[in-house]
């Protein structure tokens, strides 16, 4: 972490050269710099996490006069990353796009009841080329979005 925070101090001037830490047993840097450019009058707040063999970069942006007052939050956000355990995986979803075939009778809001579908009727008719109100063609097939428990693709 602290190498990656260098490596970012030699590109953009820091106030003070990063200062390592430690953020739930991950090795972590963290340093401050003014913005510059179109982004003068601006404080970045920068914390770097190592996880897994990738380095995060948490950044957090404020005007210099509103810096006292957004600090205290930065950092609480920042400190707050930790690998995920089992039951915090567990609620994380995400849509994933499937096709659904209409039934008899169906509306977009009763296919979407039905499926699960996470996009409202209006968005689910905009996604498929219809028209929102009336009835559906009996099978007919739909996109939709469905959530799914998230899988986290291979490693880089």
């Amino acid at each position: 972490a602290l190498s990656a925070a260098e490596a970012f101090g030699r590109r953009m001037r820091l106030d003070a050269p990063p200062r390592s830490l430690e953020i739930h047993g991950l090795d972590a840097a963290e340093a401050s710099a003014l913005g510059p450019g179109q982004a003068r009058g601006q404080q970045f707040l920068i914390t770097w996490v190592v996880h897994e063999g990738l380095v995060y970069r948490i950044a957090g942006v404020a005007p210099v006069d509103r810096l006292a007052d957004v600090r205290p939050d930065f950092k609480r956000t920042a400190r707050s990353f930790h690998p995920l355990g089992p039951a915090e995986r567990a609620e994380i979803f995400e849509d994933r796009l499937r096709l659904v075939e209409a039934g008899v009778e169906e509306t977009l809001a009763d296919l979407g009841a039905r499926s699960g579908n996470r996009w409202s009727p209006a968005r689910t008719a905009l996604v498929n080329g219809l028209e929102e109100k009336g009835r559906l063609r009996p099978g007919f097939w739909l996109k939709i979005a469905h959530p799914e428990p998230f899988e986290p693709g291979p490693a880089p």
